[in-house]
C-alpha cells in the first residue's frame, strides 16, 4: 500500500491546488487490513492497567506489585492504543451511571510502534468522592476506556477492577478481661 499519493494541479491565473490521499494499513494480528481515514471501522479497544507507581504494593513482596490494589483515590491509568486518538477511562458510580475520569490524546505513531501508542491518565476525580456517585469509601471501583480514532468512531471498552483501600487495616481497642 502506498503511504500516499499527492496530485497538483494549477489552473491559468490561480494557485496550485493539492489533493492528498492517505493510506494506512493496520495489522490486526491474523490479516492486514487497510483503514482509510473517514472509514466505517472502529479502532480496537485499547488496553488498560492501573499504572506501577499507583498500585500500592507491598514492598519486597513481588507478586502484589500488579495486585490492582491501590492506597491511591486518583489513581494512574496507562495503556496501548491506536495512534492519534482520544482516551476515555470511565468509573462506575454505585448506581451505575459512567463517571469520566478523564481523557487524554494519543501520541503519534513511531517507527517502531506503527500501529499502537502509549496513553497514560491521571484521574480528575476522587474515586472516594460520595457526591459523584461512590457510595462506599474504599472498596472495588470498575474502570473502563474507550478509543475515538481521527474520524470520530468510538472502539469497544476494555475494563479493569480495581480494589481502592485508602485507610488500611484497623484496630479497635475491647474493654474487658481476657478470654
Amino acid at each position: 500500500l502506498p503511504k500516499s499519493v499527492s496530485r497538483s494541479c494549477q489552473p491559468p491565473g490561480t494557485g496550485a491546488i493539492s489533493l492528498g490521499i492517505q493510506r494506512r494499513a493496520v495489522f490486526t494480528g491474523m490479516e492486514l487490513v487497510e483503514r482509510r481515514p473517514g472509514g466505517s471501522d472502529s479502532p480496537p479497544a485499547p488496553s488498560l492497567a492501573l499504572d506501577p507507581f499507583s498500585d500500592s504494593s507491598v514492598p519486597g513482596l513481588s507478586d502484589s506489585f500488579f495486585d490492582r490494589i491501590t492506597n491511591v483515590s486518583r489513581p494512574t491509568f496507562e495503556g496501548m492504543a491506536e495512534p492519534n486518538s482520544i482516551v476515555r477511562v470511565f468509573a462506575t458510580s454505585a448506581s451505575g451511571a459512567a463517571v469520566l475520569l478523564g481523557e487524554t490524546a494519543v501520541g503519534p505513531a513511531t517507527p517502531t510502534s506503527p500501529f499502537e501508542a502509549r496513553w497514560s491518565l491521571t484521574s480528575h476525580v476522587d474515586l472516594n468522592d460520595p457526591g459523584v456517585g461512590f457510595a462506599t469509601p474504599d472498596g472495588m471501583r470498575h474502570i473502563t476506556a474507550t478509543a475515538e480514532d481521527m474520524a470520530g468512531h468510538m472502539s469497544t471498552a476494555a475494563s479493569l477492577d480495581i480494589m481502592l483501600d485508602t485507610q488500611g487495616p484497623g484496630v479497635r481497642a475491647r474493654r474487658g478481661a481476657p478470654g
